[in-house]
């Protein structure tokens, strides 16, 4: 689960904020070196019911996009806020943003923001015979803005041999 967050323009929206010195500390890790690790305690009955109602709709065929490789195998397969309405159908996502999370934001932002985007997707294991990148599985720069905030929220566990998330 990938959401998207944007500073609400005007840039003169700051507000003023107090924040704890554990929330000043991840604003900073944020801001330089680029990113942070949040504890990772969540509702897993939350959890749960968003990859099991994410399953059901890609199980359906209602997945946004699908990436395929040379056999035309889907090795990813997900959906987008701009072809699927995670709010009607999986509001249990909502939760996730939880208001220290949200103050964080804020922070970081000085100011108001707004979710630009969610996606979410699941990858399969693509063979080593098929010799293509299939999906950025290779170092990439995503095309965003400077303001722009990802946030990913894992729905099952990523060890070493699942493939895990690599900042550079």
């Amino acid at each position: 689960l990938s959401n998207h967050l944007q500073r609400n323009e005007p840039a003169t929206n700051s507000i003023d904020i107090e924040l704890s010195d554990k929330q000043e500390q991840v604003v900073s890790e944020v801001t330089n070196p680029g990113f942070t690790v949040l504890d990772a305690s969540r509702d897993e009955a939350a959890i749960n019911d968003i990859r099991k109602k994410f399953n059901r709709y890609v199980d359906s065929g209602e997945a946004s996009y699908r990436h395929t490789g040379p056999n035309r195998n889907a090795y990813r397969i997900g959906m987008k806020s701009e072809d699927f309405d995670f709010a009607k159908n999986i509001p249990e996502i909502e939760p996730l943003l939880t208001d220290n999370l949200l103050e964080i934001i804020r922070g970081y932002y000085e100011g108001n923001f707004r979710p630009t985007s969610i996606r979410m997707w699941k990858n399969h294991h693509v063979p080593e015979d098929i010799g293509a990148e299939v999906f950025s599985d290779y170092w990439h720069v995503d095309e965003l803005e400077e303001d722009v905030i990802k946030i990913f929220i894992y729905l099952t566990d990523v060890t070493e041999k699942d493939g895990p998330f690599r900042i550079v």
